[in-house]
């Protein structure tokens, strides 16, 4: 189910912990498709793109659900266990926090 084009990021949040904990930075931009999610950096000029599932944890996020919420559902939706999706999402939440995509709310 990897989503990432890049890395996998361990992050020190756990499934329970708030993924709502995060926000967009003022310099994200997103755009959802059929294909996934697309996001520009402003100010780095950095675009970052990612599939179904990145832009359905992307919305999460926006959302403030909790990364345990955010992987139920893409574990039922897309038949992966539930470890592996909340591995997944706390990692791509990490490599949207590192590239300056999500920042502390």
């Amino acid at each position: 189910m990897s989503f990432l084009r890049k890395h996998r990021i361990t992050s020190p949040s756990g499934p329970d912990a708030p993924a709502g904990g995060f926000q967009a930075s003022a310099e994200s931009r997103a755009s959802i498709d059929t294909d996934g999610i697309a996001l520009f950096h402003l100010s780095s000029g950095l675009i970052f793109r990612a599939n179904r599932i990145g832009a359905i944890i992307w919305q999460g996020v926006r959302d403030k659900q909790t990364v345990q919420n955010i992987a139920a559902g893409i574990s039922r939706e897309h038949g992966v266990s539930l470890g592996q999706a909340e591995q997944d999402t706390t990692a791509f939440i990490a490599e949207l926090r590192a590239q300056k995509f999500l920042v502390e709310s």
